[in-house]
C-alpha cells in the first residue's frame, strides 16, 4: 500500500466541504481555507476503503466500515480481523445515544463509513493529541455530530486494538 495516497491543498474542492476523500483517485483533498483540522477525518476514510479493499476484503463492501450502508448492525461475517473490530466500533456507535441525536439529519451522517470517519477524527483528537490533524477535544464534546464522553469511552479500547491490528500489517507482523 505504501505510496497509493495523496493529499492536495486547495486543488480538487467541491461543494461547501472542507474536506473530501475521493477513493477512485486514493486523494484526500483539504482546501485551503477550511481544511485545517479535517486530515483525521479524511484519513480515516482512506483506511476505510484502502484496508478494505486490499487488505481485509469482503464482498459485501469495499470498506471495512460498509461503506454508505445505514445498517445499524454490520452482518458481514467475510472479514477478519481489522473489519470485524471496526464494524464492532461503528455498531457500538450506532447503538449509542449520541447517534440518537442524529435522527433529525439526513441519510449522509448515518452512513457507517461517515459514522467511523467522523469516530476515527474523534479518537485522533482524544489519543494523539495533534491539533493539526483534527480539532481540540472539548469541540467534539459539545457538538451534537460526534460522540458524548460517556459514548466514546465505549469505543476507546476497540479503537486501541483497531491501531494495534493496523500497526502489526503495516509493519509486516
Amino acid at each position: 500500500m505504501a505510496g497509493l495516497i495523496g493529499i492536495a491543498f486547495g486543488a480538487r474542492g467541491r461543494g461547501n466541504a472542507a474536506a473530501h476523500y475521493e477513493p477512485q483517485l486514493n486523494m484526500i483533498n483539504l482546501t485551503k481555507t477550511k481544511g485545517d483540522h479535517s486530515l483525521a477525518h479524511e484519513y480515516g476514510h482512506a483506511i476505510d476503503f484502502n484496508f478494505g479493499r486490499y487488505v481485509d476484503q469482503s464482498p459485501a463492501s469495499a470498506a471495512l466500515s460498509g461503506g454508505s450502508s445505514t445498517a445499524k448492525v454490520s452482518k458481514d461475517t467475510a472479514g477478519g480481523a481489522i473489519r470485524k473490530t471496526v464494524n464492532k466500533i461503528v455498531d457500538i456507535i450506532m447503538a449509542s445515544e449520541s447517534f440518537d441525536r442524529l435522527s433529525l439529519f439526513g441519510d449522509y451522517w448515518h452512513r457507517r463509513t461517515e459514522v467511523f470517519a467522523r469516530w476515527f477524527e474523534q479518537f485522533c483528537a482524544n489519543e494523539c493529541y495533534c491539533t493539526f490533524l483534527s480539532k481540540p477535544v472539548h469541540f467534539y464534546e459539545s457538538n451534537i455530530v460526534y460522540l458524548t464522553k460517556k459514548d466514546y469511552a465505549k469505543t476507546v479500547t476497540l479503537g486501541r486494538t483497531l491501531c494495534k491490528q493496523l500497526g502489526k500489517y503495516l509493519n509486516g507482523k
